[in-house]
């Protein structure tokens, strides 16, 4: 016994995934770089520590990146302010020092405002919303596709 299968309008359903697929990737793009974007301006207005403003001046956010099946954006401090941002970041008396080192000597120049971990905090608070965020702005933005 055999039975045949014919299917008819692969070639328009293909046509329809490629167009699916670029909105998805696109829209994948904007909401990543969005999103970065709104992680580095938390970070610099509520915890980089701040003395001089090189270190708040030195963040940045790169454009999305396409490397295969991966996408990624990348965001940070740094220039001529990157060792001072790692040591910074890590530092738990970070803008908390109150202008006296741990042994009580008194600093000229001290940060009064931020704290550590400037960029990571921001970051952990807004990951766990760029997954559903990123759905659902490619269901928005492939809403008008024709079924």
């Amino acid at each position: 016994m055999t039975i045949t299968f014919k299917l008819k309008g692969v070639g328009n359903l293909s046509k329809k995934l490629e167009k699916y697929t670029k909105l998805a990737s696109e829209e994948t793009k904007r909401t990543l770089f969005m999103e970065a974007e709104g992680i580095m301006a938390e970070s610099k207005e509520k915890f980089v520590p701040v003395m001089t403003g090189a270190l708040r001046g030195s963040g940045f956010v790169e454009p999305p990146k396409v490397q295969g099946g991966n996408m990624s954006v990348t965001l940070g401090y740094g220039g001529p302010a990157a060792p001072y941002a790692v040591v910074v970041h890590e530092n738990p008396r970070a803008g908390k020092t109150g202008g006296r080192s741990p042994g009580g000597v008194v600093y000229k120049n001290f940060s009064r405002v931020g704290q550590w971990k400037y960029l990571e905090i921001p970051f952990k608070k807004h990951a766990k919303k760029v997954g559903p965020k990123i759905a659902a702005n490619i269901k928005n933005a492939t809403r008008g596709l024709k079924r």
